[in-house]
């Protein structure tokens, strides 16, 4: 293998026996060289000197356009020296963070209510946001736990939960090729997905989490196999008006849909974030997400009030958007 994707022993984040690294994803070209104390990860346009890219030794960079970051994803599940000695695997993406503890408790309180909140950039240095390396190993050292995920997003059951969602990313019949490709090789968890597609109400969003490698390295040899055939399907038979993203939003929705099947089936343990933090093009003005919960709080026309008056607002550019 190229000796430029093996990572320094010195980027490792240790302590107490708890060794991770969490990648972030970026596709722009001369993305952030550090992103807010992770391991940068080029993908896409973003090929960085010295940086790890999914363009280095056996590859699958030329799906990018149509599985987005889960190029990064396959790549640290083939590569098995970049996660040698490591014992957690994380992902992010350079807009989409999780946060490791709470941020401002005044402010998480009003955005449980909201939904999320606008925080000026200096108020998140004065902070320092505690979406690094660092602040992952400490809370993963104290609770013992699996990994770290994000809360939930939560999808009204009345409007179609997360069935609704997906279809409108994506055409039933690629969902349906996927879940039956996957029943090929796993049929219990392909049954699981689809009872949680079909009449569920949330799951994992984002491609956000940190696992134990051996969790990570097990998604990878249930889930690409699958996701690789049904994205080359696509490429070979969708219509020209299709999206290109279609095979990306189905491998976010796969993934994140096989922590929860940790979670009942396997037993595994998660600790769950209760905000993330976006930012605006990887930089500028953060925002702190409750994944949705905010909403649960509300009786549902006052949610649906304020949806409207979040969508109207950004569409308007009152407020800068995510």
């Amino acid at each position: 293998m190229n000796g430029t994707t093996r990572l320094p022993s010195k980027n490792k984040v240790t302590g107490g026996g708890c060794t991770l690294r969490i990648f972030c994803v970026d596709h722009r070209p001369g993305g952030a060289p550090a992103p807010f104390g992770l391991t940068p990860f080029g993908v896409g346009k973003n090929r960085g000197s010295g940086m790890l890219t999914d363009a280095a030794g056996e590859t699958i960079a030329s799906l990018n356009p149509f599985l987005n970051e889960t190029t990064a994803l396959w790549w640290v599940w083939r590569h098995r020296e970049v996660r040698q000695g490591v014992a957690f695997v994380g992902f992010c993406h350079y807009r989409r963070l999780l946060l490791f503890r709470p941020v401002l408790p005044r402010v998480e309180r009003v955005a449980s209510r909201l939904g999320r909140c606008a925080i000026a950039p200096e108020v998140l240095t004065n902070v320092r946001a505690p979406v690094d390396e660092e602040a992952a190993r400490q809370v993963l050292e104290k609770s013992g736990k699996d990994g770290f995920l994000p809360c939930p997003v939560v999808f009204n059951a009345r409007q179609g939960g997360v069935e609704k969602s997906l279809e409108q990313a994506v055409r039933r019949t690629w969902r349906d090729r996927l879940l039956s490709r996957l029943a090929e090789d796993e049929p219990e968890l392909a049954a699981f997905v689809h009872d949680l597609w079909t009449r569920g109400s949330w799951f994992y969003p984002a491609n956000l989490f940190v696992a134990r490698t051996r969790l990570f390295e097990a998604m990878g040899e249930r889930l690409f196999p699958s996701l690789l055939d049904v994205c080359n399907q696509w490429r070979a038979e969708a219509a020209p008006e299709e999206n290109p993203r279609t095979p990306g939003y189905l491998a976010e929705f796969l993934i994140g849909s096989y922590w929860r099947w940790l979670e009942v089936r396997e037993g595994a343990q998660f600790l769950h974030g209760r905000q993330m933090m976006l930012t605006a093009g990887g930089g500028g003005i953060g925002w702190l997400v409750m994944s949705g919960l905010g909403y649960r709080f509300l009786p549902e026309w006052a949610a649906q009030g304020l949806r409207h008056l979040a969508g109207r607002s950004l569409a308007a550019r009152w407020f800068p958007a995510p």
